[in-house]
Order: C-alpha cells, then structure tokens, then sequence
C-alpha cells in the first residue's frame, strides 16, 4: 500500500469514527434534548401546581372515610421535603413541598448546560441520569393548610412562646392528580421542649446554634405526630 494510499486510508476511518452512526444524535443533539426535557418538566408541573392549588383551597369541602390512606405518612420527619405547612390564606399560592427542590435543582442543571461548551458523551450521559431524577416526581407529597398558625419564638427577655397549628392535612398522589387522603390537625410544641434544652447537651447546643430552627422542628414533629392519627383516605363520593 502506498503512502497516498494509507493517508487516505487513515483519514476515511477517522471521518468514520467521527461521523455520528444513522439514527444517533451527536452529543450536541443529545444537550439540546435534555435542556427541552427539563423545560418540559416545568411546564408540567407548572399545571399540576396550579390543579393542585385549586383542590387544596377546597380542602375543607373534602370528608375522611374509615379506610386507612394510601401513603405512609408515618415515614415524615420535620425537614421533609414532601411536607409543609401552609396558611389557608396563602395556599392558593404555594405550590407543593416538592417544587423548590425541583425549581432549585433545574436552576442547576440548566446553569452546567450553558457552560458546556463542546460536550462529551459522559457529560451528557451524566446530565440524562440527573434529568431522568428532575423529571420524575414523588408518588405523593402532604401539605397541612393551617387557619391557625402561629410560629414558636424565644428570646431571653420574653421567653419562650409556643406555636400553635390547627388545620387539616391533605395527601396529594400526583399518579392520580387530587386529595387522596385528609384529616385534621391540632399541635404544639411539646411540653418539655424547653427542659430538654436543660437536661441535654446536644440538644443545648442545638438550641444555642439556632433556637428557631430547633422550636419549628419540635413543632412539626408535633404536627405529624397529630396528622398520623386522624389522615384517612377521602371518602368514595368525594
């Protein structure tokens, strides 16, 4: 094989190598699908916050049966992101617990995808695998619409004040989009969320680190805990 020959050779397998095989998008391609997934997404859950808003307004209208509900509230702890609680004043506006960590995290994605500037395959493999988590949803999510609520406050002047949330606890399945489940809800801080902070050293420092933070804890564990005994599935004619 000559000289001409094997450069020419060599350079029709490098055009090979580099050409995209039939049906198969470059790694550009590839961002490009990724970024109108997300945006997608967004649209999607732009509608599900709003049908959900409008059914937890209502939220009153809804009655619980004798049947248990479908989601596990018991596994909630205080932090959780699929909890919040909301003023009934403001839930019309207050999308569900999970949308600020989707909000946050397309933020992100979206902010990496306009710094690649000439992606690899195992970037975007690694951007797909992330969006395949942005774009899913949790089964369901849990939102207390509170018409009492009042915030746990300490200072060393006036002491502690304790919070207060009555309302009802509704269940949102987003595989069926409406309130599986309700029930009603009456809390407080307990009663020795105060002494505790006497008798025990982490808890001191918890509470010297951030009093607030520690007090609202106290109070939501107190919400679930009164959420876990009255949630039941809505009723059938609901």
């Amino acid at each position: 094989m000559s000289t001409q020959t094997r450069r020419t050779f060599l350079l029709v397998v490098l055009v090979v190598l580099a050409t995209p095989a039939s049906g198969c998008e470059s790694a550009e391609e590839q961002l490009t699908t990724i970024r109108d997934r997300i945006e997608d997404a967004v649209l999607v859950m732009a509608s599900e916050d709003a049908q959900r808003a409008t059914a937890f307004e209502a939220i009153d209208q809804l009655a619980p049966s004798g049947n248990a509900c479908t989601a596990d509230i018991a596994v909630l702890e205080p932090g959780d992101a699929r909890f919040d609680i909301v003023s009934s004043a403001e839930v019309g506006d207050t999308p569900g617990p999970t949308r600020a960590v989707f909000r946050n995290k397309r933020r992100e994605l979206l902010a990496e995808i306009m710094l690649i500037q000439q992606p690899t395959h195992a970037q975007v493999a690694a951007l797909s695998e992330r969006t395949d988590v942005f774009v899913s949803r949790p089964a369901w999510d849990a939102t207390v619409v509170a018409t009492d609520l009042t915030r746990p406050s300490w200072d060393a002047e006036h002491g502690f004040t304790p919070g207060l949330v009555e309302g009802r606890i509704g269940v949102w399945d987003y595989e069926n989009g409406r309130v599986v489940c309700v029930g009603g809800v009456t809390a407080t801080n307990s009663p020795d969320v105060i002494d505790r902070t006497r008798t025990d050293d982490a808890v001191r420092s918890r509470f010297e680190a951030d009093a607030t933070a520690y007090l609202l804890e106290d109070l939501e564990q107190q919400v679930l805990s009164s959420a876990a005994e009255t949630v039941a599935a809505v009723a059938a004619s609901e």
